[in-house]
C-alpha cells in the first residue's frame, strides 16, 4: 500500500531487502512514514530466506531517512537485530550516506556489529560523468562474507544449530569469538571508465583487486589461507542500433593475475527486441592455467528467447551447452553438457 498525500507505504510479504540493515530477502512487513519534510521513519519485521536451505532468522529494525540536503545528499541511520534459537544472532547499527547531481553520484555504506565489535561492512561507490562523456567509475568494498553472524560458527560443526551447540556445552561469547574465525574478509577495489566513440558505439576499460583473507581452524574445519591479489583487466565494447533501432552487441575481454592461477575470458552477447519478442544469443570462452600447470578451456554458447503476453505475463526459454577440456600431468579429462529451460514470469502490480 501506498499513500503519496500522506507519505507513508507499507510492503508485506516476501521481498528484497529495503536497506536498513536488512541482508537479503524476507518473509515480513516493512513500513515508512513521512514525519515532516526531510524526516522519515521506516521499521521493519520478519524472517530472513535463503536460496538454500537455512534456519530462518527473526528480524526486527528502525531507520529514519534524512534530507535531502541542496536536492542532492540524503543519509539514513539505522538499527536492526536478528535472532536465531532465541539468542541474537547480528546486532548492528550502520548509515547509508547518499549523493546525487546531474554529473556525480556516490553511496557510502557502514555497517557495525556491535555484538562482535566489529565493522562488518565498508563500501564506497562513486561516479563521475566527465565534459567529453566520459563515465568514472569508483568502487572499494571490505565486508564479511558471508555476513557476520554468530551463527557462521555452525559451519564448524556439520551444520549444527546454535542452540545444539549451545547445549553440547560450547559458550555464547566463544561461539562468537568462533563465527568470526571462520568468516573471511573480502576486499575489492575497482576502477572503470567507459567513453563514446560515436552514437552507435562506446568503449569501456577498467580494474579490480580483490583478496580474501584466510580463515583459522574451528571444530571440523581446519585453516585455510588467504587467496592472495588477484587482479582482473577487462575491456569492453558495446554497440547499439547496429542492425535494428532495438538491438545491442556487447563484446568482452578480461585477464586474469592471481597467486593460485592465471586466466582469460572472452565473450559476445547479442540482444534484439522486435515488438513483444526479446532475442539474446550468448558465446563465452574462458581459460586458466594454475600452479599445477593444469589447463582448463571451456566454451559455454547460450540462447534466450522471452515472449511478452499482455502488461503482465512473459514466457521465457533458454538453451545451451557448456563443453570443457582440462588437461595436466596426470591425465586429460573432457566433459560436455546441455541444458534447457522452459518458464513463464507473472509480474503482478
Amino acid at each position: 500500500m501506498n499513500q503519496k498525500e500522506r507519505d507513508w507505504t507499507l510492503r508485506a510479504g516476501r521481498q528484497s531487502a529495503v536497506g536498513g540493515g536488512v541482508l537479503g530477502r524476507f518473509d515480513g512487513v516493512w513500513g515508512r512514514a513521512g514525519l515532516r519534510p526531510g524526516l522519515r521513519l521506516n521499521v521493519v519485521g520478519g524472517q530472513t530466506v535463503e536460496y538454500y536451505s537455512a534456519p530462518r532468522r527473526n528480524l526486527f529494525g528502525a531507520s529514519a531517512d534524512l534530507g535531502p540536503w541542496n536536492n542532492a545528499l540524503t543519509t539514513s541511520l539505522y538499527a536492526i537485530e536478528q535472532r536465531l534459537d532465541g539468542l541474537v544472532d547480528r546486532r548492528a547499527v550502520g548509515t547509508e550516506v547518499r549523493y546525487f547531481d546531474p554529473r556525480r553520484n556516490g553511496f557510502l555504506l557502514l555497517d557495525y556489529d556491535t555484538r562482535f565489535k566489529e565493522v562488518s561492512i565498508a563500501m564506497l561507490q562513486a561516479n563521475w560523468l566527465t565534459e567529453a562523456g566520459s563515465n568514472l567509475a569508483f568502487l572499494a568494498d571490505r565486508r564479511r562474507s558471508p555476513p557476520l553472524q554468530v551463527s557462521n560458527a555452525s559451519a564448524a560443526y556439520a551444520g549444527a544449530a546454535v542452540g545444539d551447540l549451545l547445549d553440547s556445552g560450547i559458550a555464547y561469547r566463544d561461539l562468537v569469538e568462533q563465527a568470526k574465525q571462520v568468516t573471511p574478509i573480502s576486499d575489492l577495489l575497482s576502477l572503470g571508465v567507459t567513453h563514446p566513440l560515436s552514437k552507435r558505439w562506446q568503449v569501456g576499460a577498467d580494474v579490480k583487486l580483490s583478496r580474501v583473507s584466510g580463515t583459522g581452524a574451528v571444530g571440523q574445519l581446519g585453516a585455510s589461507p588467504d587467496s592472495g591479489n588477484l587482479w582482473i583487466y577487462t575491456v569492453q565494447g558495446i554497440g547499439t542500433g547496429l542492425a535494428n533501432a532495438n538491438d545491442v552487441l556487447v563484446t568482452s575481454l578480461s585477464l586474469n593475475r592471481g597467486r593460485v592461477f592465471d586466466g582469460f575470458t572472452g565473450s559476445l552477447t547479442y540482444l534484439r527486441v522486435i515488438d513483444h519478442w526479446r532475442l539474446e544469443g550468448n558465446v563465452k570462452y574462458y581459460e586458466q592455467t594454475d600452479l599445477n600447470d593444469t589447463h582448463l578451456r571451456r566454451w559455454t554458447p547460450s540462447a534466450r528467447v522471452g515472449y511478452r503476453w499482455g502488461e503482465h505475463f512473459t514466457f521465457e526459454g533458454e538453451a545451451g551447452a557448456e563443453f570443457t577440456r582440462t588437461s595436466g600431468a596426470v591425465q586429460t579429462e573432457e566433459t560436455r553438457r546441455h541444458y534447457f529451460n522452459l518458464g513463464v514470469r507473472w509480474d503482478f502490480y
